[in-house]
């Protein structure tokens, strides 16, 4: 069990750029890193008593590329995990180190 919690603390995902700049980024993250959250760890954490966190919004900080953001996702719980958020060839990437959650 702890090998898989490894393996998946580094979440990358892609969805389809809605838009362009800073602002439609950060919109377009939520979705990608709620839905890496529910499809990974919603059922651990049912299963545990605990409601699954979702991430209700990402803030870009710096672009340390071009087109490369980071910034942090923050979530219904309180807590906050950094995150680098990446437009290319009209999709988003989104890295979000989910170990910092501990939501168990």
């Amino acid at each position: 069990m702890r090998k898989f919690f490894m393996i998946l603390l580094c979440a990358v995902a892609v969805v389809m750029l809605a838009g362009c700049g800073k602002a439609a980024l950060e919109k377009d993250a939520v979705p990608v890193v709620n839905k890496f959250v529910e499809d990974n760890f919603g059922i651990l954490a049912r299963a545990a008593g605990k409601k699954t966190p979702k991430c209700i919004k990402v803030e870009l900080a710096q672009e340390i590329n071009d087109d490369v953001w980071t910034g942090k996702a923050f979530f219904d719980n309180g807590k906050s995990v950094d995150c680098t958020v990446k437009e290319q060839d009209d999709q988003v990437y989104v890295e979000v180190n989910l170990h910092a959650l501990r939501w168990q």
